[in-house]
């Protein structure tokens, strides 16, 4: 009954892994554009993108 729930558990887990990793591209304009505003804060307090890569 155990390794039933653990393999119940890692079936779980995959699909939600799929599902995320068909979902995530649909994000990267938002991504890109919360990056652009970090990098344009940091650079206001005086911290440049090659800092901040370093």
């Amino acid at each position: 009954m155990i390794y039933l729930l653990l393999a119940l558990i890692l079936v779980s887990v995959v699909f939600a892994l799929v599902r995320l990793v068909d979902t995530l591209p649909r994000y990267a304009p938002a991504f890109q554009q919360i990056l652009g505003s970090a990098l344009g804060v940091a650079d206001r307090l005086g911290f440049g993108q090659q800092q901040i890569g370093s």
